[in-house]
């Protein structure tokens, strides 16, 4: 991600919403639709005919903390662009949990 922007001021909740900047992407508004906190949180972009769904869980390890990112696309036009889409949606999901490991080591 290039640049998230937060909509709403406090800590995250249902309806939260965020501007998102990937690169080659246009700019999204990813809304908070469903939220346990420390655990999981999922959100959606959309645009007619299509939703774009993301959940972020993180589960306790004996170690750490393990982080599973999953992307899920709906609507009529997902049988065309979920094929070609899916590969790059999981580049950004692995890019996305990179950065964060980065982030909580340091």
């Amino acid at each position: 991600m290039d640049e998230v922007t937060r909509q709403d001021p406090g800590p995250l909740e249902v309806g939260s919403a965020a501007v998102i900047r990937q690169p080659g992407l246009r700019r999204a508004t990813w809304v908070v639709d469903e939220l346990d906190p420390e655990r999981t949180f999922v959100w959606y972009t959309a645009q007619p005919g299509l939703r774009l769904i993301a959940t972020h869980r993180l589960s306790p390890t004996g170690t750490g903390t393990a982080v599973e990112l999953e992307a899920e696309m709906h609507g009529v036009m997902s049988r065309l662009l979920w094929p070609a889409a899916r590969r790059t949606v999981r580049d950004f999901l692995d890019q996305e949990a990179a950065a964060l490991k980065v982030r909580c080591e340091q």
